[in-house]
């Protein structure tokens, strides 16, 4: 039985101040919203809108201010910061609306279009809208009509992340020219090569792209509640070439000798590969689509991507991110705050709540394991773990009725109901669960590229080589993990045996670290020895 006909009916999230997480998730949070807090916001962004130069001085003429304004009014949701952080997320966006035009435009450009702006103002709109629907903000709504209105008569082309902003402001307003829009001009109902013919930059081949079109397909399906296949076309081929080679060990999907943002299935992993943007878009593909399809694959690919790709653009004390995060090398830190991958990470940190606990009619499933808690009408659950460093979770109901609640059991446990949802029933009054997730160490085997080599997972975390952790520089293919010895873990990370066939001779005890380590570098070693047997990745190994 699939995990989808175990669902009678679609899931929901709930309202972001009903679910607080802590753990790993809470402290990638607050890392962010500190970082947030002490950037010159001024400079760095907003003075660029109110002087609005011939030629703004920002890098690439994008700033990327309204995915970090987006980022501060979800992190302001989610409680991040308390009440001083929801007064910096008021400040801003009244700032932000001081830069609106007389003609609705918000602009770094004084005489002339610039070619990111219609990139910009789609971010703008999304932030409004959320201000609006979360924190009732008349005048950011209003800033959002404003900046809609702008755009349809100025017949500007479609953009990255329009798409998603004419859904919100449908939402939020009601007007109906706002799906005809979507309709019409940016042929939300069509196919992806009615998409591509109408882009003016990057197209399909772009995944940002193609993911972000993905995603407005499904969030206009919701909101107008239109069903149709095409809608889902995007989605469904997405996750094919996802299973069928495009997505790396770490979860990440792009690659590239050169752009770095497309499409590739050569599992290199070196240079660019790895955008942060597609790892941030996916993870929302993935929360999306479960929505409406509640199987247990997008969560697995959820948590592999964002303990890995994704927390791996964030260093440890949250001051820098990473444009790229290639597998089978150490990567570079962006220099800059603006841009996209900076701030597409921290809009996508802030949504990680939403995807822990999702409602089920009249219950709810459990799909990310951290320490959480749900507070709704009538129910409230606690979950305490120590995941993904450990396998065993508990948790705790109280609710005014009796009901059922299910989890997902993940495809690495190797468990008999693995893939599929686990069900509870739990009755009026308090109910105590525990159950536990059998955390062995795993040698996946590699495929194009990284054929005849394997990387190291326990759960859902890739394992690697951490250069400073060991001390040792040089070129990492000849270091051979020695499989007679196997694998140990330490509570930390997994002791590794080896040998080095260079000049350097000699067998080596290695510590292999998280993959979102700072310190961790390549990723797959030939095996010596045939002690052990790799496995295929139980996620991208499909056919």
């Amino acid at each position: 039985m699939t995990a989808a006909i175990l669902f009678a009916s679609a899931l929901a999230m709930f309202a972001p101040d009903e679910v607080t997480v802590r753990g790993e998730i809470g402290e990638r949070m607050d890392l962010a919203a500190a970082y947030i807090r002490s950037i010159d916001i001024e400079k760095t962004y907003v003075g660029h809108f109110r002087e609005r130069l011939s030629q703004p001085k920002v890098w690439g003429g994008f700033a990327g201010w309204g995915m970090m304004l987006d980022a501060i009014v979800k992190a302001a949701a989610h409680g991040v910061g308390g009440a001083e952080f929801r007064a910096f997320k008021d400040k801003w966006v009244a700032e932000t609306l001081k830069c609106q035009a007389a003609d609705g435009s918000i602009s770094m450009w004084k005489d002339k279009v610039g070619m990111w702006d219609n990139h910009e103002q789609a971010y703008l709109i999304q932030a409004f809208c959320r201000d609006w629907t979360w924190f009732g903000n008349r005048n950011a709504l209003e800033g959002a009509r404003k900046l809609g209105d702008y755009i349809i008569s100025r017949k500007i082309g479609v953009n990255l992340g329009l798409s998603s902003a004419f859904v919100y402001l449908y939402q939020a307003t009601g007007d109906v020219r706002y799906a005809n829009h979507l309709r019409d001009q940016y042929l939300i109902e069509g196919d992806n090569d009615s998409y591509n013919s109408i882009l003016p930059v990057n197209g399909v081949k772009h995944v940002y792209t193609w993911l972000e079109r993905a995603i407005s397909q499904l969030e206009y399906a919701a909101a107008t509640g239109r069903r149709s296949a095409t809608f889902e076309t995007s989605t469904r081929e997405c996750f094919r070439r996802l299973r069928c080679g495009y997505a790396s060990v770490s979860g990440s999907l792009t690659g590239g000798i050169s752009w770095g943002e497309v499409w590739d299935d050569g599992d290199v992993g070196l240079g660019k590969w790895g955008e942060t943007c597609a790892s941030a878009y996916l993870m929302r593909l993935a929360s999306e689509w479960m929505k409406v399809n509640p199987d247990t694959l997008l969560g697995d690919i959820y948590e592999r991507v964002m303990y890995n790709a994704f927390f791996g653009a964030q260093n440890h004390d949250g001051t820098k991110y990473r444009y790229f995060i290639p597998f089978n090398e150490k990567g570079e830190w962006f220099e800059r705050d603006t841009y996209c991958c900076p701030n597409n990470f921290r809009r996508e940190v802030f949504e990680i709540p939403d995807f822990v606990f999702l409602r089920k009619g009249e219950g709810f499933v459990i799909n990310l394991f951290a320490p959480a808690e749900l507070k709704t009408k009538g129910l409230e659950v606690k979950m305490n773990t120590d995941y993904p460093r450990e396998g065993k979770v508990a948790v705790s109901v109280k609710s005014a009725k009796p009901g059922v609640f299910e989890i997902r059991v993940p495809r690495w446990t190797n468990l008999a109901d693995a893939g599929k949802w686990r069900k509870f029933e739990f009755y009026a009054g308090e109910s105590k669960f525990d159950f536990e997730f059998p955390m062995a160490v795993r040698a996946i085997a590699g495929r194009k590229a990284q054929e005849g080599r394997v990387a190291l997972m326990r759960g859902p975390i890739v394992y690697a080589y951490a250069m400073r952790e060991n001390e040792w520089s040089g070129v990492l293919d000849v270091f051979k993990i020695d499989s007679e010895k196997g694998f140990k873990w330490n509570g930390v990370g997994i002791e590794v045996s080896g040998v080095f066939d260079n000049l350097r001779r000699g067998k080596s005890n290695c510590v292999f670290v998280p993959f979102a380590s700072d310190k961790r570098t390549r990723t797959y070693f030939p095996l010596l020895g045939t002690s052990i047997v790799p496995i295929p990745d139980e996620l991208f190994s499909s056919k």
